[in-house]
């Protein structure tokens, strides 16, 4: 298997609702056989993207599924939305049975035996809880003869168990070769699962790598703040200031080495919580004196 070959590509994606831009100039790869998380906070832009690359509204920019359009290859992509309700009056196995005759290539025994492995009861849709709609959903999806998987919060309101076994439910296909492009905003499951991450703050990437690359690319300075904070560090990677500290997120060696000439408190590798919140500006990241 090739990892190196792109199934997804999206590049310079624009898409405005009204005056109100949602992506600006977006792009990244998912690759065959690998997982790659898109994370960032409600209204990021991460749901627009996965409609957008499902032809489900109109952008700007080019996108590339299986080196095709999406029209042309829909057969070979399954998709988890993000809304949950579709077919609300349906149960588990009347759901199976409209997929198998919508869906080419859906296999019914997977789709039951995913079911039974998340413990999702013959009820309707619409009687389910938050967590099982979620994981029902995700069961239609897998049980697809898909190559690749867009999966919008596929996690959404599962208990931690039966969200390990879902994220094991994905794990396998993309052992077996499928790629995966999730939407999410769960740090836990982008660090379970996830080979590579697009951070997306405000329509824009951030920043797009391994887990790896953050431990080795990154560095967390941490300072007392003052009003001049925001300014003082302007220039470097990332700054956030969240209770009385100041938090400066160095990128390389250049950068570390001017931040290794200042008055800072401490500084460390980060994990992907603190970096993913100093890029955010979310406020409670953690304080190496706490």
């Amino acid at each position: 298997m090739d990892n190196e070959r792109v199934v997804l590509g999206v590049s310079n994606l624009v898409k405005s609702f009204g005056r109100i831009p949602i992506l600006k100039g977006l792009s990244f790869d998912v690759k065959q056989g690998e997982v790659t998380t898109l994370l960032g906070p409600t209204g990021a832009g991460k749901t627009t993207t996965l409609k957008a690359i499902m032809g489900m509204v109109s952008f700007a920019g080019e996108i590339s599924v299986f080196d095709s359009t999406i029209g042309s290859v829909i057969d070979r992509v399954a998709f988890v939305p993000q809304e949950k309700s579709f077919y609300s009056q349906l149960n588990a196995e009347k759901t199976i049975r409209l997929a198998k005759r919508l869906t080419v290539g859906f296999n019914e025994s997977e789709a039951r035996m995913y079911m039974a492995d998340l413990g999702i009861p013959e009820k309707k849709i619409s009687l389910l809880p938050s967590g099982m709609r979620s994981a029902l959903y995700l069961s239609i999806a897998l049980a697809q003869n898909a190559g690749l998987f867009l999966l919008d919060e596929p996690t959404t309101g599962m208990d931690p168990v039966m969200r390990e076994d879902a994220l094991e439910l994905i794990r396998r296909k993309v052992i077996d070769g499928a790629s995966v492009l999730m939407a999410s905003h769960s740090i836990p499951d982008a660090e379970s699962i996830s080979d590579n991450i697009v951070v997306i703050q405000n329509g824009t990437k951030q920043f797009e790598g391994a887990l790896d690359d953050i431990k080795k690319g990154f560095r967390v300075y941490e300072f007392a703040a003052d009003r001049s904070s925001v300014s003082r560090f302007a220039d470097f990677f990332a700054v956030n200031v969240s209770h009385k500290r100041c938090f400066v997120l160095g990128k390389g060696q250049e950068e570390w080495d001017r931040l290794d000439q200042t008055d800072y408190v401490s500084s460390r590798t980060p994990d992907l919580e603190s970096f993913y919140r100093i890029i955010a500006g979310k406020s409670n990241v953690q304080s190496s004196q706490s």
